[in-house]
């Protein structure tokens, strides 16, 4: 956004800009009238063509000792070239006919026509100067164009900016001072359940660290698989038990036996490990070894609210835990209108810290600024329209349309 002597230079620079934009397009429309498009497009094909021209004169004394080939793609060029002046001198003709130009632009443009075919490019090129002029007047006028939309673009939104601020201040201003007792309790709650993540994951570590056969004995006795745990079937835990305790095996963790089965054969065998019992007991069970070994990311005793039926497994297992449940209890009763209560008082500070102690009437001031930098570039400090013409934005109107397509 703009501070009050930034909105100042803005003021001078577009005005400036509004100005010269005036200038360029009162000299277009000075030169061209209404028909402005037809004479700057002559004005472009008889500049490419005297460059073009200009060209092939600076390469014809070197054709002499050219090879074949070469003299004959020369000469086609030539010809061309002779043929787009013909087309030049008809749309010249047509243009002057249909009063698009005036005599005096056409008699000269077919002066330089003249000089072209007698091949004087460098004369053509001098008498040519009002042609280039204007050419680089639209040029101008278009870069002019681009950098004011840019700065509209920039100055929409500086106004949506302001009046954003204006608005949070009349909000600020129908507020009462947040309750911060109950935005204190929402605090506190959100304090308990980060508490209670924290003993969840303490209890899934612990689970990890546990035996595989005591782990998988533990989950389905407390009921765990309802809760998320992963599911095996009675026959396979016993099976998969069974052969851990023949193989000496009965103490790994499900992690050391994932690793266990990514050891070679030889190593096993050295272990004096049965790798036909092996390879069907824990290679085959990779995949559900592998999801013992994700508890913590998965949605095993996830505590999502206070809802979650997790809060009741791990209170019944920790003191902690169960401390936090209880304050959780007592303060469930309050907990919606604290929450709001909560965001109410978040949204009065972020209000306050966008202001950044400006007032209202600042605000306005430079929003004033604002208005009247859009009222320059709009042209409303600019000459009226002619009043016999009717059309929107008179001859400077009907210029940017042909340029910029509006």
């Amino acid at each position: 956004m703009f501070p009050g002597g930034k909105i100042q230079d803005e003021k001078r620079e577009l005005a400036s800009i509004a100005g010269e934009r005036r200038a360029l397009e009162e000299k277009l429309a000075g030169a061209g009238g209404r028909e402005f498009g037809v004479l700057l497009s002559l004005c472009e094909d008889l500049s490419d063509i005297i460059e073009d021209i200009s060209e092939i004169s600076s390469k014809k004394s070197k054709m002499e000792h050219a090879a074949f080939e070469t003299k004959v793609k020369f000469s086609r060029k030539m010809r061309r070239k002779a043929k787009d002046l013909g087309r030049l001198e008809q749309e010249i003709v047509q243009a002057f006919d249909g009063k698009h130009i005036t005599l005096e632009h056409g008699r000269k443009m077919a002066e330089i026509v003249k000089m072209l075919r007698s091949g004087k490019a460098d004369k053509a090129r001098q008498e040519a100067g009002e042609f280039y002029s204007l050419i680089d007047a639209s040029d101008r006028l278009k870069g002019l164009e681009e950098s004011l939309l840019k700065k509209r673009a920039q100055l929409e939104r500086d106004r949506r900016n302001v009046s954003g601020l204006i608005s949070d201040i009349d909000w600020l201003s129908g507020q009462q001072a947040p309750d911060m007792v109950k935005a204190g309790r929402h605090e506190e709650r959100e304090l308990l359940l980060e508490a209670l993540l924290e003993v969840r994951s303490d209890c899934l570590f612990e689970m990890q660290a546990m035996p595989f056969a005591e782990l998988v004995a533990k989950a389905r006795s407390e009921g765990l698989i309802d809760r998320g745990f992963p599911a095996i079937s009675g026959q396979d835990a016993q099976s998969l038990t069974a052969f851990l305790r023949r193989s000496g095996l009965d103490k790994r963790t499900a992690g050391q036996l994932f690793e266990l089965a990514s050891q070679s054969e030889m190593k096993l065998r050295h272990l004096g490990i049965d790798l036909a019992g092996f390879r069907n007991e824990v290679a085959g069970r990779r995949a559900y070894l592998s999801q013992l070994m994700a508890l913590q990311p998965s949605a095993f005793l996830s505590i999502d609210s206070q809802e979650s039926p997790a809060i009741g497994y791990l209170a019944g297992k920790y003191e902690k835990a169960r401390k936090a449940a209880d304050r959780l209890s007592e303060l469930a009763k309050t907990a919606y209108e604290d929450e709001k209560e909560w965001e109410r008082a978040k949204m009065i500070e972020a209000k306050k810290t966008g202001l950044n102690g400006m007032d209202k009437a600042s605000l306005k001031e430079m929003l004033d600024g604002i208005e009247e930098l859009g009222g320059i570039m709009d042209g409303k400090a600019q000459h009226a329209p002619d009043p016999g013409d009717n059309s929107p934005g008179g001859l400077a109107g009907s210029l940017r349309r042909l340029i910029w397509g509006r």
